[in-house]
C-alpha cells in the first residue's frame, strides 16, 4: 500500500505564542542562578578608582559633550544604531538615580520601550496570539544601542528564530511531504521585500499575530496563502 502524501501540509507549531486572553506570565526574579547576574560598574568603590580623571555624572546628554562617551563609544560602532544612543540621550533609558543601581533601566525592559515604542505596542496587543519573549524583554532580539542587523537584531533574523525553534532550521516544518527540500527559510530573495533576504520574518511577525503561529496572512486557504508570494 502506497502511503499518502499530502502536498501541503501545515505543521506550525504555536509552542512559544501566547494566547493574550490568558494571564500575563510573570518570570520568578528568585530563580534566576547569580552567575548569570550583571556586574555592575558603577559603584561607588568602583568609580573611585576612576573619577580623577572621569567625569562620570549623568549630565550632558548629547553627542558632543557625552560624558558617556568617552568609556562607552565602541557600543554604537555599528550600522543601525538606536535613536537615543545615537545622540548619546543615555538617561533616557538609563536612571541615574536609581534604587537598583546607578544607570540601571526598568525591568521588564519592555515596560521602558513602550515609552517611545507605544503606537507598536498597542499594535500588537489588540493581536490575539503574541509571541512569547516579546512579552518579557524587548532585548532578548533587539540590542537596546547597535548591531549590524535590521532593526538591531542581535543576530540575522532566521538564525536568532531558530536559536529557540532549532527543528525549524530545515524549513521542512511548511511542505512536508511535498518536498523533501522543505521551504527555505533563509539564502533566497524576499519576494514582497525587494532587495531583501528571506527569513523566517517574511511569514510570521515575530512579535505577535491573529494565528497561532503568527503568520501575516490568512491561512485558512491554503492555496490562496501560497499564492501571495508565488504568483501563478
Amino acid at each position: 500500500m502506497r502511503p499518502l502524501i499530502y502536498p501541503l501540509l501545515l505543521v506550525l507549531t504555536a509552542s512559544n505564542t501566547v494566547n493574550t486572553n490568558a494571564a500575563p506570565f510573570v518570570p520568578d526574579r528568585d530563580t534566576d542562578s547569580s552567575q548569570h547576574k550583571k556586574e555592575t560598574f558603577h559603584t561607588p568603590a568602583k568609580e573611585a578608582a576612576c573619577v580623577a580623571c572621569h567625569n562620570m555624572g549623568g549630565t550632558p546628554q548629547n553627542s558632543k559633550d557625552s560624558t558617556c562617551k568617552t568609556c562607552h563609544r565602541q557600543i554604537i560602532n555599528f550600522r543601525f544604531v538606536h535613536g537615543p544612543a545615537a545622540v548619546w540621550a543615555c538617561l533616557s533609558c538609563h536612571d541615574e538615580d536609581s534604587e537598583q543601581g546607578k544607570y540601571a533601566v526598568i525591568k521588564p525592559d519592555s515596560k521602558l520601550c513602550i515609552q517611545c515604542h507605544e503606537e507598536r505596542m498597542q499594535i500588537w496587543a489588540a493581536k490575539r496570539y503574541r509571541h512569547g519573549p516579546s512579552l518579557i524583554s524587548c532585548t532578548i532580539c533587539h540590542d537596546p544601542h547597535a548591531t549590524d542587523q535590521p532593526f538591531r537584531a542581535h543576530i540575522k533574523t532566521t538564525s536568532h528564530c531558530i536559536s529557540c525553534h532549532e527543528e525549524k532550521a530545515s524549513g521542512a516544518h511548511l511542505i512536508r511531504g511535498f518536498s523533501s527540500a522543505g521551504h527555505p527559510t533563509g539564502g533566497v530573495p524576499d519576494p514582497l521585500r525587494p532587495g531583501r533576504e528571506f527569513t523566517c520574518a517574511g511569514c510570521h511577525n515575530p512579535h505577535a499575530g491573529d494565528t497561532p503561529n503568527l503568520l501575516y496572512y490568512d491561512n485558512t486557504k491554503m492555496n490562496s496563502f501560497c499564492t501571495i508570494c508565488h504568483k501563478k
